[in-house]
């Protein structure tokens, strides 16, 4: 069977990023990379343009209509609709051209099923629990926190709705991380980690089939809950929850697709498909736990990336990281 790893250690020069950007941060990793190829191809990779249309693009597009157009929510709703639909069809269009592993075609019913959790759960099901949630929470703060402190839900600025994205991610990649990937002996800790099973138990990886995902965690624990909380905490009004909601699923729809974006350096700062492939992949639990942002993998210690290795070759054949952690 083909190793991935050697138990030789690497030591990475000060040029090595695949442990984040910034030498300080690499330096304060709890990652040590260890080994060298064994056989495994380089990461297939699009253009950086390609890679910045199709993993950028619709949330830029879908921001600069609300900021030109206003916010109604038949234009949120409209425009998040249009934009993730022809994305989808792109995004499959490119695994059927340019796939990085050859793959069983797509039955009908991986269609279906593929459909039905992305737009049913995580859309319609997760914008109820997201909506409910902050509704029930603004509610309770108007009627119980002190006049003085003047709480009232607002059209909130744009920075606002980019801060709430981003601590949703936060907020994510600590559950992520010692929840579903943590060794808790608690009844929470057991929970997320046995509905979390299910995204990870996947044999194929790409857009619709690489979404399998319990209800749980797709609808309620992944983004929505925590999201819930955090626009109920600044104030965000209904326009300003959904658009935030709508960031936050685009910002990740590329993520288990059959070919690797390239979204140059902003990789360091978003989390791109490769980083979260890897993360699927044997001792991927100790890796990229973040979604849409990579900055918290790097401060924590926990970012993992090689193009070197691709990343769903790794994953088709079980293939595990090179990486361990390090002796304290």
């Amino acid at each position: 069977m083909m190793s991935a790893i050697d138990v030789t250690h690497v030591h990475t020069s000060k040029s090595d990023t695949r442990l984040g950007l910034v030498p300080k941060l690499r330096q304060r990793s709890r990652l040590t990379v260890k080994g060298i190829r064994a056989g495994i191809p380089s990461e297939q990779i699009l253009s950086i343009s390609m890679g910045l249309m199709v993993h950028l693009g619709p949330a830029v597009i879908f921001t600069l209509i609300l900021i030109l157009f206003g916010r109604s929510l038949e234009l949120i709703l409209g425009s998040f609709i249009v934009l993730s639909g022809l994305n989808l069809w792109l995004i499959i269009q490119l695994e059927e051209k340019h796939p990085s592993v050859e793959l069983a075609p797509r039955s009908l019913q991986a269609w279906l099923e593929g459909m039905s959790l992305v737009f049913i759960k995580g859309v319609i099901c997760g914008s109820i629990v997201v909506v409910s949630g902050w509704f029930a929470l603004s509610t309770l703060f108007t009627e119980v926190l002190p006049t003085t402190l003047d709480y009232v839900t607002t059209k909130s600025s744009w920075l606002t709705i980019f801060t709430a994205v981003m601590l949703t991610d936060l907020a994510y990649y600590g559950s992520h991380r010692f929840l579903n990937h943590g060794k808790g002996k608690n009844i929470v800790s057991k929970t997320f980690r046995k509905v979390h099973v299910a995204h990870h138990s996947v044999e194929v990886l790409d857009f619709l089939r690489g979404n399998v995902s319990s209800f749980w965690d797709t609808a309620i624990t992944g983004f929505q809950v925590p999201l819930a909380i955090i626009g109920a905490c600044l104030g965000l009004d209904l326009s300003s929850i959904l658009i935030t909601y709508s960031l936050v699923l685009m910002l990740q729809a590329t993520h288990h697709a059959n070919h690797t974006v390239n979204i140059g350096l902003l990789r360091f700062f978003f989390m791109d498909n490769h980083a979260h492939k890897l993360h699927h992949c044997p001792r991927g639990y100790l890796v990229n736990h973040g979604a849409l942002f990579s900055l918290w993998d790097q401060a924590f210690g926990t970012y993992y990336e090689d193009w070197n290795l691709s990343s769903n070759y790794m994953q088709k054949h079980r293939i595990p990281i090179p990486v361990g952690i390090k002796k304290r």
